[in-house]
């Protein structure tokens, strides 16, 4: 680790016209949890805009991270 923060960049092409299926976004927010919870700082860039999905999946992950 060389700084106080992680930046994680979601670029998803393949199947689901672009969509991360729930199960994977429920393990990025695990991660994302640990990390804050650690003291980090997480900025996270959804680009999966094959099919419009990176709104959507920001979005989930932000609230589910609210939620807990």
């Amino acid at each position: 680790m060389t700084t106080d923060f992680v930046y994680v960049r979601r670029h998803y092409g393949k199947g689901n016209g672009g969509n991360y299926p729930q199960k994977d976004l429920d393990r990025e927010v695990a991660q994302i949890r640990a990390w804050l919870n650690s003291g980090l700082d997480v900025y996270v860039y959804f680009n999966n805009d094959m099919g419009g999905h990176a709104i959507h999946n920001a979005k989930y992950v932000q609230g589910a991270l609210a939620r807990h």
